[in-house]
């Protein structure tokens, strides 16, 4: 990606050069290093993407005249008007709604329904006797 900026590190974090872009095609050229190990670390993402700082380590052998190519790829930075949020809207009902409760009402009747049952079976039983 054109316009990320990377800083070339030492193994143990010294910074060796700084400022480097990649240009038009993405690409970034490092020539004339010594036999060692390096690491890449990215300073500022490219517009619309995510800074991801994670150093991206790499070593120069001896008498090494191959080119290494490292990759790095960066995640887009969410759009804010990608976002729907979920608002509440107030329909202005301050009453509660029907869920199937049964009232304290019904549960009387129930009881007084089963009292009724039991009393008759009672008085059923005594005349029988």
């Amino acid at each position: 990606m054109q316009g990320a900026v990377f800083e070339l590190q030492d193994a143990n974090g010294t910074v060796l050069q700084s400022g480097l872009t990649t240009g038009a095609d993405g690409k970034l050229a490092i020539e004339g290093l010594a036999p060692g190990v390096y690491q890449l670390v990215e300073t500022q993402a490219p517009t619309g993407y995510e800074l991801d700082a994670t150093p991206v380590t790499f070593k120069i052998e001896k008498e090494q005249e191959a080119a290494i190519f490292l990759t790095k790829e960066n995640r887009k930075v969410a759009d804010s008007s990608d976002i729907r949020g979920n608002t509440p809207t107030s329909s202005g009902n301050k009453h509660l709604p029907k869920t199937g409760e049964t009232t304290i009402s019904q549960f009387i009747l129930s009881i007084l329904g089963v009292l009724l049952v039991f009393i008759s079976i009672k008085f059923r039983k005594k005349r029988n006797i």
